[in-house]
């Protein structure tokens, strides 16, 4: 379940760097995902999903998820306007 939890941090710092940098929607995020979470590409997609249904700022978001040899998940970069 430390998915869950994983996905609402990610989404909440995503939401501090669009604020950050003022943008009002988020369009693409790309999110290094550690293999050494446990976590697989597609379960974690699914998490996000469901933790942004209903914020407009993401109504329009792609996540692009990389798996990477770490035990962290991170954000690389985000877009929007």
């Amino acid at each position: 379940m430390h998915e869950w939890h994983l996905a609402a941090n990610i989404v909440e710092k995503i939401e501090k760097a669009a604020a950050e940098n003022g943008l009002r929607q988020v369009t693409r995020a790309e999110i290094l995902l550690g293999r050494g979470l446990g976590i697989a590409e597609s379960e974690f997609s699914e998490c996000l999903k469901i933790s942004t249904n209903g914020k407009k700022i993401f109504a329009e978001c792609c996540f692009d998820i990389k798996l990477v040899e770490s035990n962290l998940a991170s954000i690389e970069n985000i877009e929007g306007d």
